[in-house]
């Protein structure tokens, strides 16, 4: 999804007419959960699509604040769909998961 608030008549277009399989909702651990954010969540619920959670720039982003958004990001996930967020980390994971 396009990040920036004056591509959202862009981003709503493509989801709305290229049926997408699932939303990739990107996040900078250093930057938070922003407005867009809690937006474009929104928007991919209500279309039911699946969606899952990648924070960048980890590296970047001090310990508490990157824990913060994690706490920030699962809470609102929680809230509104239902479903329990999984931390997934490696490889490994994924595979616990799909078995």
């Amino acid at each position: 999804m396009c990040g920036h608030e004056k591509y959202l008549k862009t981003t709503m277009h493509g989801l709305t007419s290229q049926y997408p399989d699932y939303c990739m909702l990107v996040i900078g651990a250093n930057m938070g959960i922003s407005k867009m954010t809690k937006e474009h969540l929104a928007i991919a619920l209500t279309l039911e699509l699946p969606v899952f959670v990648v924070f960048t720039k980890i590296d970047l982003a001090p310990i508490n604040i990157l824990q913060e958004n994690l706490k920030i990001i699962a809470k609102i996930i929680k809230e509104n769909c239902a479903k329990i967020p999984i931390l997934m980390k490696e490889n490994t994971d994924i595979e616990k998961i799909t078995d």
